[in-house]
């Protein structure tokens, strides 16, 4: 399978990031050594289960993709709607 441009549906870490950017920015750091210690904390907080849940869901999130012919796939929860 070739990989879709602009596939949010198969993307299993852009989530990720983005709930680690907004823990990290929460203390709203003030410079780069208030904002790397945020960041350390954020990822040190960060629920690992999350992130292997949405990596082992890839082979559904593919199949979703196939079936929708690389139409839009929104992933909600990990359900996949099409």
């Amino acid at each position: 399978m070739g990989w879709p441009a602009q596939s949010p549906g198969v993307n299993s870490v852009a989530n990720s990031w983005d709930n680690l950017k907004r823990t990290a920015q929460e203390n709203s750091p003030k410079n780069a050594k208030e904002q790397t210690k945020s960041v350390k904390d954020a990822w040190n907080e960060f629920p690992r289960e999350r992130l292997f849940n949405s990596i082992n869901s890839m082979p559904t999130r593919c199949k979703a993709l196939i079936k929708a012919r690389g139409g839009i796939v929104w992933v909600t929860s990990h359900v996949l709607v099409f």
